[in-house]
């Protein structure tokens, strides 16, 4: 359905509906959420359904409280409660799971409406978006139409849809979000886009990257605490390998002063 208005009726109107579930962070749509195995990309999502469930802060983001749809197609029932417990979470009705080993079969349009009965559902988390993805492998028209199904869903319903997925093993540390699997299809579909990095040898010290669509550009130094829970940290991540190109660069500039220094 289309809806015409003038500029003067859009500079006007009353913005009714949300646009960011978490300010800078998550908007009314889709992100992708990529990192590294095993450097807490699911305590994380959970962590962030913990805030908008029981309206905690989250690292320097303003939350909006609100119910949580959490899908679980990689792990079991015990590992997600392990989880829950280690970041503290307090139990409550309105956060919801799903637990499943074939995502394929899911209608996810079905079971959002089961759950968003008062339209108080406010992030739908989607973990791993491997085991729901339809898309053919690195086509990018197949891959920007499924985030474009998922973007529409998450608008008709006045919600987050995060998708967690893994990125590549050879990480480029400069270029965050060139470490996704797959074309630029996801990311150009993605209405926000997080990874998070681990550019040190220590286990703890990672670095979260953010951007997105009137989402500013942010790469903040984190670190997990004892409960697995990530918090700002004033320490300083170690420093990120340099670009290729500006490394052939370099080692051009140093070459030549060198073979001065011979003649």
């Amino acid at each position: 359905m289309n809806e015409y208005m003038n500029g003067e009726e859009l500079h006007t109107m009353i913005n009714e509906k949300q646009d960011m579930v978490i300010d800078d962070l998550l908007p009314i749509g889709v992100v992708l959420f990529g990192a590294p195995e095993k450097t807490g990309k699911t305590f994380f999502a959970l962590q962030i359904s913990d805030a908008i469930v029981h309206n905690k802060p989250l690292l320097n983001f303003n939350v909006s409280k609100g119910e949580v749809l959490y899908i679980a197609l990689e792990d079991l029932k015990g590992s997600i409660q392990y989880r829950l417990k280690k970041i503290c979470f307090e139990p409550s009705k309105h956060m919801h799971f799903i637990f499943s080993s074939d995502g394929l079969s899911m209608n996810l349009t079905e079971e959002i409406a089961k759950i968003n009965k008062h339209n108080n559902l406010k992030l739908v988390v989607i973990d791993t978006l491997a085991k729901i993805s339809r898309a053919e492998v690195n086509n990018y028209q197949s891959e920007y139409d499924e985030m474009a199904n998922f973007h529409k869903l998450a608008i008709e319903n006045n919600l987050c849809i995060l998708l967690n997925t893994h990125i590549k093993k050879k990480i480029d540390y400069n270029h965050p979000f060139d470490n996704y699997y797959g074309t630029r299809g996801r990311t150009t579909g993605a209405d926000g886009m997080m990874v998070l990095l681990q550019p040190s040898d220590d286990i703890n010290e990672k670095q979260f990257c953010v951007k997105g669509k009137d989402i500013p550009f942010q790469r903040i130094n984190v670190k997990h605490t004892e409960d697995m829970c990530l918090k700002i940290s004033n320490e300083k991540v170690c420093e990120v390998e340099l670009d290729e190109d500006l490394m052939k660069v370099i080692s051009y500039v140093v070459s030549k002063k060198l073979s001065l220094i011979h003649i």
